[in-house]
């Protein structure tokens, strides 16, 4: 990418990082047109090239009410779905017992970001 050596730099640190062990967050933001998209594919394609789980939330200003939906991406990919609008979502998704005990309970708060039906626990009615 021509031009972007400096903010291709910040993503590489920020996921070199990541890969010893290190948390963090990276903020991407400019105005419409600037190459946000192309930037951050760029480095996407990259990290799953060296074997990193990538994970994605993408913005949509028509669905810009819908409670947390920019997360429908990535929870979706987390919970082995095809997709965040998936119509025949099975009743309990494949990577659910994977996320443990301690967050089974709360598995119910998924079906606001996705199209699930799981039952509340006591702890979440």
């Amino acid at each position: 990418m021509h031009g972007r050596a400096p903010e291709l730099a910040v993503l590489f640190d920020a996921l070199a990082a990541a890969q010893a062990g290190g948390t963090g967050i990276v903020m991407v933001e400019a105005d419409s047109g600037l190459g946000k998209s192309r930037l951050l594919t760029e480095r996407c394609q990259r990290a799953a090239a060296s074997g990193c789980l990538v994970l994605a939330g993408q913005a949509d200003p028509i669905e810009r009410r819908v409670p947390l939906q920019a997360w429908r991406g990535v929870m979706a990919k987390l919970l082995g779905l095809d997709g965040p609008s998936t119509r025949d979502v099975p009743s309990s998704p494949p990577a659910l017992p994977s996320l443990g005990p301690d967050l089974d309970i709360h598995a119910s708060l998924l079906n606001a970001v996705l199209p699930l039906d799981l039952p509340d626990s006591p702890q979440t009615r």
